[in-house]
């Protein structure tokens, strides 16, 4: 359990906390779950806890030590009782359909427009080294 407090710490990510963490040669998988009980209806603004569905996220997030890290979290739908609105939790840890946190998207976009010392920028945003193989794109 020392070691999922470490990576809860490390992560910084205050809506979730790792509850089992895989470590291998080349890759890192935490499985993470919410601290928030309710959630927030965003048409009403009114506190929900009725959670009707419920569906993993993974997210791909910066490297550790060279190791590939991903996240596994559950995301949960809520339908709000006052206006009947069903919504997921959102973290705002990453776009709404997307595959990767929104620091490890920087870091690439930082990848991608600060070339390495002696290198010319690259040509067109999107063709970094990061994003040429498919397999980083969709893991």
């Amino acid at each position: 359990m020392i070691m999922e407090e470490l990576f809860t710490q490390l992560l910084d990510l205050p809506p979730l906390e790792v509850v089992e963490a895989e470590v291998l040669p080349d890759r890192i998988t935490l499985h993470c779950r919410s601290v928030l009980v309710e959630s927030i209806c965003p048409s009403c603004l009114k506190k929900c806890n009725f959670v009707k569905d419920t569906h993993t996220r993974k997210l791909r997030d910066l490297p550790i030590s060279g190791k590939r890290v991903t996240i596994r979290f559950t995301s949960r739908q809520f339908v709000c009782r006052d206006c009947n609105r069903h919504f997921y939790e959102q973290y705002g840890l990453a776009a709404k359909n997307g595959t990767m946190t929104q620091r490890y998207e920087d870091f690439i976009r930082a990848e991608q427009l600060l070339p390495l010392p002696g290198q010319r920028p690259a040509p067109c945003v999107g063709a970094g080294r990061y994003l040429l193989d498919k397999s980083e794109r969709h893991f």
